[in-house]
């Protein structure tokens, strides 16, 4: 955690990073219609030539835009030269600061866990440059960075969920009622409210927080980097990792006690999704979707 701290701390310096730096999510029809996108929050005062940096939580894709001013001096291709490669290490720091910043369960980000975030950036599929001029008449070349957030053995959830232990009392499957789940290709969660707070780890919890989803339903406890679940803004966005007939259960946002990114069912909404699941396996392939109504 101190490391974390440290790390953070060198990087807003030079960011301007809020002290809660993932803002709410939000949905992005601009940019893919349907899915859910939380930015960084960033100073903008410190940030002067649009930069940005969010997760894709529904594409499993890390992203950050960084940004060079193209100066006078020199011949014009070696002014954008230049202006590209300090866009490119500025996309790259701040992309760092994004992946440090990613939830993952609770309380806990990425930069509590014992990986290295240096090496990971530096895997970052680098985008061309983008020559823009500001409102202002400044002149600058944009770069984007991108990592995938799951989705392969390549990906963050591959390298952080095997760290992850989670402690929690499972359901037993002993409750669950037989043949009830014949059919289901997938789970949907489907969150009403404004209270969504997307993570790698979410639980699926009854209200006394035994757990009826968690890493521990992941081969591997998630070294495929598959991920968890996937967040959508419809049903019909979920379709490709849930399946065509999924099972779908209703959650409204707690302020029980317990992390916020937990998603509480009934008890009736987890016997059916554990029933379902021993007739069609799909919690242990990760074939499960929240989706967002705010």
């Amino acid at each position: 955690m101190i490391r974390h701290l440290l790390v953070t701390m060198l990087l807003a310096s030079t960011f301007g990073i809020a002290q809660n730096p993932i803002q709410n999510p939000v949905q992005n029809p601009v940019q893919n219609p349907g899915s859910i996108v939380t930015p960084l929050r960033l100073d903008a005062a410190l940030t002067p030539l649009g930069q940005r940096a969010d997760i894709d939580w529904s594409r499993g894709v890390l992203r950050a835009v960084g940004a060079g001013r193209v100066v006078g001096g020199d011949s014009a291709a070696r002014r954008e030269l230049l202006a590209t490669g300090a866009a490119r290490a500025d996309a790259l720091r701040l992309l760092a600061l994004l992946v440090n910043n990613v939830p993952v369960s609770g309380q806990r980000e990425v930069g509590d866990y014992a990986i290295s975030v240096d090496a990971f950036v530096q895997g970052a599929r680098i985008g061309p440059g983008r020559r823009v001029r500001l409102a202002d008449g400044t002149e600058v070349v944009w770069v984007e960075a991108t990592l995938p957030l799951f989705g392969s053995r390549q990906a963050l959830a591959a390298l952080v969920l095997p760290l992850h232990r989670e402690t929690g009392r499972s359901l037993s499957s002993s409750l669950t009622s037989a043949g009830a789940g014949a059919g289901y290709s997938g789970l949907i969660v489907e969150v009403r409210g404004v209270g969504l707070e997307p993570s790698l780890a979410p639980r699926i919890v009854t209200p006394e927080r035994d757990l009826v989803y968690s890493i521990r339903n992941l081969p591997s406890r998630g070294g495929n980097g598959l991920g968890l679940v996937a967040y959508y803004g419809s049903p019909q966005h979920a379709a490709a990792r849930v399946g065509t007939n999924p099972l779908v259960v209703v959650v409204t946002p707690t302020t029980t006690d317990g992390p916020v990114d937990d998603l509480v069912v009934g008890p009736d909404d987890a016997r059916r999704i554990l029933a379902a699941d021993a007739t069609n396996n799909f919690l242990s392939r990760g074939r499960v979707a929240v989706v967002w109504r705010p």
